[in-house]
């Protein structure tokens, strides 16, 4: 006591004792403010370990999707091809399509060509028949005696026959003209 009393006067030791109060009270502050501190510092941290997995993960996903990119433009590049591909087969196609139809209509011209030239022979057939009936009767009302001759039409009709074919070999009655 005696040493509290006599070593600063009290102004003095008052002045001291508010300062100490005075850092006390900073010191507390202080300790408070430290440990906010080292709450940041340890969020901080928490923050950075966070960001670095997030960042880890993006650079995978960015990998990823370097690599799907890459995927996508190689199929992108075959079905570019195959498009090529198609398209020069339809052009082929077309191509054949376009030959076919020419063939088809030259065809078509043959068969009227053949057509026609069956319809001129069924004419000429038609007309060799009736040149030949006609060569027939010349010859029936021609050989009226040998008609009366002759027993029977059926060999009236062989007999006209057989001499119209007579005739028709040495060349003096030609039919179709």
């Amino acid at each position: 006591m005696r040493q509290q009393t006599t070593a600063l006067p009290l102004s003095e030791e008052n002045a001291l004792v508010d300062r100490l109060r005075l850092l006390s009270r900073l010191l507390g502050e202080a300790e408070k403010g430290a440990a906010a501190a080292d709450e940041r510092t340890k969020r901080f941290r928490e923050l950075e370990e966070v960001l670095r997995t997030h960042r880890a993960e993006a650079d995978l996903l960015s990998q990823e999707l370097n690599r799907v990119h890459a995927e996508r433009e190689s199929k992108m590049q075959s079905m570019r091809e195959q498009l090529v591909e198609v398209g020069r087969l339809l052009a082929d196609l077309r191509e054949k399509g376009r030959q076919r139809a020419e063939a088809m209509e030259r065809l078509e011209a043959s068969n009227r060509e053949v057509m026609e030239m069956e319809r001129e022979a069924e004419r000429l057939f038609r007309r060799s028949r009736d040149r030949r009936q006609e060569a027939k009767s010349a010859v029936r009302d021609y050989n009226r005696t040998v008609r009366e001759a002759v027993a029977g039409e059926g060999a009236f009709a062989r007999h006209a026959d057989a001499q119209l074919e007579e005739l028709m070999k040495r060349g003096k009655v030609v039919l179709g003209r």
